[in-house]
């Protein structure tokens, strides 16, 4: 028996695709639009925006590093729906917080008391991870408004403004949720105020927030994907840049899915800052080394993503030690020079693994991407994609032995779809993001064939683990690539 929801690999035709690549909207109007609207009650114009989540297909876990990121929206999404009001009030109403006591968010707080905040450098800052899921939501749509605020992306609205927000997903503070309901509320809300965020907007404030409000490590691949990423197309962004590098679209036949696990390491924040702080540790020694022995032919910018492969073996692989005490670290160097991580004087760093990872994930992320631009060529061979899927393969085994992001459940799965669909049609699968759970990438034709191989693959994992995983396809435009719309 097939899981529910049942995977839907449906997809546009050939002249669809085309449209929506020109720039035509093929979306039909998402369906939580009006469960987000119902819950607006004043008069006037409602104005909607959805967001989708990002699927992260290679690179996630390097952004930090300078490598490219290589990303596809998803269908799961997040609606946000403003209305202006005129008693002076902000406001936010939420049909279902998972975990909450009270089961639902509705929230108040006064026009002048936000624009109070948005004319102080502090403001509500701080980790809102510690007030619970639903003070991970509020600081995301009150950030949202104090940020563009900020920016003047948002003009002043003494006011007022009504804001309701409803999802696909179950919890809003996982798989990029935080990052598409910031980009969906500032979108519905500039609309309402007349405004059109550009994409720069969008990754700003949405940057801020995820640091500011949060307190959570910042990057620029989720708010990009659900603000300017386009329908079944991998996204390529450069994030020492910020900006999107590349969009390639997915010919017809090929289809990247999701897996959901349902569930996340609990440590996974921790594990993958102690990645972080390891591989800004090596970078300090590259750098180092650089400077010692005059490499010149090194085309070093500072980011690990500049060292290429056979560069790295020749010149410092050997030199970076494996693993190394903070305080020695400490003591021998001084602090990286990361502004979001600090070395812990009594924890043991892998420095060696840990740096290796990312320059040889920028380099598999360069050669998806090409190898999926060669098959959008060549259709006729499939060599282009078994190549693909052996990236994902080695990505994966990366992610758990070189970094120590993987995780017993992840492994099993991805066993588990290379044997249900080796022969038919499914070319690879890997742990995406931060790693530690949450979701599994998978390659694969766009035939029944393969769907039901990843079926038979997903209820089996699913017999014998504690949650039932989930099976996500389809894809959406984002925010601002489909834009607010009146109701």
């Amino acid at each position: 028996m097939k899981l529910e929801p049942p995977m839907t690999l449906s997809r546009p035709s050939a002249a669809a695709s085309a449209r929506a690549r020109g720039g035509a909207k093929v979306e039909v109007l998402s369906p939580l639009a009006g469960e987000a609207t119902r819950r607006l009650h004043g008069e006037g114009p409602r104005y909607v925006a959805a967001a989708p989540v990002r699927l992260d297909i290679m690179g996630g876990v390097s952004e930090y590093c300078g490598a490219l990121v290589l990303g596809m929206t998803a269908e799961d999404h997040v609606c946000a729906a403003a209305q202006k009001r005129n008693d002076g009030k902000i406001s936010l109403s939420l049909p279902h917080v998972p975990g909450e006591s009270n089961g639902r968010l509705d929230w108040e707080i006064a026009a002048v008391e936000l624009h109070h905040q948005a004319s102080h450098s502090t403001g509500e800052s701080g980790d809102g991870a510690k007030q619970g899921k639903s003070g991970v939501i509020r600081r995301c749509v009150l950030g949202a408004l104090v940020e563009g605020l900020r920016a003047n992306v948002l003009p002043a609205f003494q006011g007022g403004m009504a804001l309701a927000a409803a999802s696909t997903l179950g919890d809003l503070t996982t798989a990029g949720g935080e990052a598409a309901l910031t980009v969906a509320t500032l979108v519905s809300a500039a609309a309402a105020l007349n405004r059109t965020p550009t994409p720069e907007d969008g990754v700003s404030v949405c940057r801020k927030v995820r640091k500011a409000w949060l307190g959570r490590l910042t990057g620029a691949a989720d708010p990009i994907v659900s603000s300017s990423g386009e329908r079944f197309s991998l996204i390529g962004i450069r994030s020492d840049a910020g900006a999107v590098d590349e969009i390639v679209p997915l010919p017809d036949g090929l289809q990247i899915a999701g897996v959901d696990l349902g569930s996340v390491c609990a440590e996974t924040e921790i594990r993958f800052g102690r990645v972080r702080t390891a591989a800004f540790m090596g970078r300090l020694l590259i750098d180092r080394i650089i400077q010692h022995d005059e490499l010149r032919n090194i085309d070093w910018d500072g980011h690990l993503s500049g060292i290429r492969v056979s560069d790295f073996v020749s010149h410092f692989r050997d030199r970076l030690p494996t693993k190394i005490m903070g305080a020695d670290f400490l003591e021998k160097f001084g602090e990286t020079g990361d502004p979001l991580t600090t070395i812990d004087p009594s924890e043991t760093y892998k420095i060696r693994s840990r740096t290796e990872h990312h320059i040889y994930e920028h380099a598999r992320s360069l050669r998806l991407s090409n190898l999926i631009s060669q098959w959008n060529r060549d259709v006729a061979s499939d060599d282009a994609l078994v190549e693909a899927g052996e990236l994902l393969a080695a990505s994966h085994w990366s992610y758990g032995q070189r970094c120590g992001l993987g995780c017993a459940e992840a492994d099993r799965l991805v066993t588990l779809i290379r044997r249900h669909g080796r022969t038919r049609g499914i070319f690879g699968a890997k742990i995406t993001s931060c790693g530690c759970g949450g979701t599994v990438a998978v390659l694969m034709r766009s035939t029944d064939e393969a769907a039901d191989a990843l079926n038979e693959a997903v209820n089996e994992y699913s017999a014998g683990a504690a949650r039932s995983a989930r099976i996500f396809s389809g894809s959406r435009s984002g925010a601002l690539v489909e834009g607010a719309r009146s109701l």
